[in-house]
């Protein structure tokens, strides 16, 4: 019996990660944690859209700061095969 192997999904090409700051609260009886991460990225250039990986994860919010400016992400999916995210801004 041959199985199938998984098809890695790798971040958006435009997309390079510079520095990532996390914050984890582990809930200890539950075996669950909730945590804040804050990702720099560059860009190589203009995008719509960023995908991550997001496998078990259930992210809440999510925005994009250009210098002073804030700006939320329109919107936020999921894709359970490939075990992302994809924001939309």
């Amino acid at each position: 019996m041959e199985s199938k192997k998984k098809t890695f999904t790798r971040l958006t090409p435009q997309v390079t990660p510079i520095h990532y700051k996390l914050t984890l609260a582990p809930d200890l009886d539950a075996f669950t944690f909730s945590g804040d991460e804050v990702v720099t990225i560059e860009l190589t250039k203009p995008a719509k859209a960023v995908t991550l990986h997001a496998k078990d994860l259930a992210i809440e919010s999510a925005k994009i700061v250009f210098g002073k400016k804030e700006e939320l992400f329109g919107s936020i999916s999921y894709d359970n095969k490939k075990e992302t995210a994809t924001f939309v801004f």
